[in-house]
């Protein structure tokens, strides 16, 4: 994950500004290839599946941030117990990687997103008002690297909600409780399960005190039409979602 100084004003942030954090998990069964789910070998994870894919052929993507990983590299994470696929695309623009998922490993895959169901269609800028709630889930690192966990009474394998900035310039753009290894994460519009973007650069202000910190990520909007432009004429594959009451 691209991030700024996580600094105690993002911690105060996360609360003072209206963020809710853990939530009650929806009915959703998991599974080793899904938004959410986790991608790396062992625990922590070093990073987040996005949201799932398929082509006019019918063959299976799934998506997670370009700094995870590079074309050619194959995914692989404990659960599925093997490599399940290999990136076809890795946008740094955008921060957004493509990776075709294996004919043997299509089983093993939802595209239902962990703890929360969805998603339900595809955001577009319209879709987003400021302050609207955004489903985040992942697999952070917590301690790490250098960076500590926002706080350590959390439980970051929660649901947790931010709240929506906007899409500007194909950027999915909002404030969340999210920190390393939630890059590639799914990002739902928390009012109808919309996908809004994924996880990829957080607390990108968090020395200003004056400001709760931004996070930014590719929207699945400009995620699409990017891959198209690259030879993947992509179709979001969907879920029933189930909100969490505020």
């Amino acid at each position: 994950m691209r991030v700024g100084l996580i600094a105690t004003a993002v911690v105060a942030s996360f609360f003072l500004f209206g963020l809710a954090t853990q939530v009650n998990a929806a009915p959703v069964t998991n599974k080793p290839i899904q938004p959410g789910a986790p991608l790396g070998w062992g625990y922590p994870a070093w990073c987040t599946q996005g949201f799932i894919f398929r082509d006019t052929a019918g063959t299976w993507y799934g998506s997670t941030a370009a700094h995870c990983y590079n074309v050619g590299d194959f995914v692989i994470n404990t659960q599925a117990g093997d490599w399940f696929g290999q990136v076809v695309v890795s946008d740094a623009t955008i921060d957004f990687a493509l990776f075709k998922i294996f004919s043997d490993k299509v089983a093993l895959v939802s595209p239902s997103v962990r703890h929360w169901g969805g998603p339900t269609g595809t955001a577009t800028p319209a879709d987003v008002q400021v302050n609207d709630r955004v489903a985040i889930f992942g697999y952070p690192l917590g301690t790490g690297d250098g960076y500590p966990v926002a706080n350590a009474n959390l439980n970051y394998a929660e649901g947790r909600l931010g709240l929506a900035r906007g899409i500007s310039n194909g950027l999915a753009l909002y404030t969340g409780p999210d920190i390393n290894g939630d890059s590639g994460g799914p990002l739902l519009l928390h009012k109808n399960g919309l996908a809004f973007g994924l996880v990829a650069a957080t607390h990108i202000n968090s020395d200003d005190l004056a400001n709760p910190a931004l996070d930014e990520g590719p929207s699945i909007q400009t995620a699409i039409s990017r891959m198209a432009a690259a030879g993947y004429s992509l179709t979001l594959q969907t879920a029933p979602f189930y909100p969490v009451p505020l």
